[in-house]
């Protein structure tokens, strides 16, 4: 899905949109995000100068997310922030580890009792070559209405809009689940008694 084409494909989603161009914000220099950022993350083999700019304004996202989903308790908040991780990522490799700690110790400062409930790290990366589908079918969960709207619409061209995304949704929803039943077939068809060796794994702390 390439996301600057949203608009023009599909300009029935304007939260979603909405939400990606405000997420996508700069950062301004000396803000919060950026002192967070140089004074709080450390890792090696990896310029610090590379990733600040894309950081800083995780850390902005991170924190009006949580502040939404708080008030709300709708995941959405958190998901247009997972999917806007990962369009702004996908041509960059081995982030997942600093964003997964990024997240960590960014809620645990920002909410040092537990008791505010926060956004936890997940990734569509997870998904590998269907991670765009699986976003595309969230997004056709999270905007439903929109596209119930637009189905009842009276002009052509927005029913065609609204129906073309319904049928690569459908479809998309068709492949994954088939490809789920084949997995689920192959797992039920392995010999029940298999000895395999331990992995041994040490860690030098």
């Amino acid at each position: 899905m390439d996301i600057e084409k949203i608009p023009q494909q599909y300009p029935f989603l304007k939260s979603y949109w909405k939400f990606y161009k405000e997420y996508d914000e700069s950062v301004t220099e000396g803000d919060e995000f950026y002192t967070f950022y140089d004074n709080k993350v450390q890792y090696h083999n990896v310029n610090k100068e590379t990733y600040r700019d894309i950081f800083a304004k995780l850390l902005k996202n991170l924190k009006y997310t949580n502040e939404k989903f708080e008030r709300t308790k709708d995941i959405v908040n958190c998901r247009y922030l997972y999917q806007w991780i990962y369009h702004t990522t996908k041509q960059l490799d081995n982030l997942e580890m600093i964003i997964s700690i990024l997240f960590q110790k960014f809620n645990e400062q920002d909410n040092p009792m537990g008791r505010i409930k926060k956004c936890p790290y997940y990734t569509y990366r997870t998904y590998n070559e269907d991670s765009e589908n699986i976003i595309k079918l969230h997004i056709c969960e999270d905007n439903i209405f929109n596209i119930r709207d637009i189905l009842k619409d009276t002009k052509k061209e927005n029913r065609c809009l609204g129906r073309k995304i319904i049928y690569e949704c459908v479809n998309i929803y068709k492949k994954i689940n088939a490809i789920n039943l084949m997995i689920n077939v192959h797992q039920m068809l392995k010999p029940k008694h298999q000895h395999r060796q331990k992995m041994k794994i040490k860690i030098d702390l």
